[in-house]
């Protein structure tokens, strides 16, 4: 088994992939800050969030919304401006940061009362599973 990865990652191109990762990460970005800007109520309240007033919707769309859409331009930018490698640190950065967090706050509430927060801890925590995993590999080549 040791052969076919390795057979795998010497025969396919590392670049070309972290590319596709940062792409990936381009678009879901765009994909949640559409949701959030379009859907506020709706995916406040799949996060577990509530407003008190009309000043928090304000608040929701400029943290998740509009960080999000910039996230989604970092990402693209960084391919489009051929910074792959800047990228991939940002991605690591990132990730490492919000499943640092995340897991502080799940050691609080108790993993089981994450709620749909889950969702989003697993998708981090893979997306910061496969940057770390395109570092190395992009370091460690022939």
């Amino acid at each position: 088994m040791e052969d076919a990865w390795f057979s795998f990652t010497s025969t396919c191109e590392i670049p070309m992939l972290i590319t596709a990762y940062l792409w990936l990460n381009a678009f879901l970005y765009l994909l949640f800050s559409l949701w959030c800007a379009f859907a506020p109520e709706k995916t406040s309240s799949f996060l577990g969030l509530s407003r008190k007033d009309d000043a928090g919707i304000t608040e929701y769309l400029a943290v998740y919304g509009g960080l999000q859409f910039g996230l989604a331009i970092i990402f693209a930018w960084s391919v489009l401006g051929g910074w792959q490698m800047n990228g991939l640190r940002m991605a690591i950065a990132l990730y490492a940061g919000i499943v640092a967090f995340r897991t502080i706050g799940a050691f609080q509430v108790g993993f089981g009362n994450l709620g749909n927060a889950a969702y989003s801890y697993g998708l981090e925590l893979t997306l910061l599973i496969m940057a770390v995993a395109l570092w190395t590999l992009a370091h460690n080549r022939p």
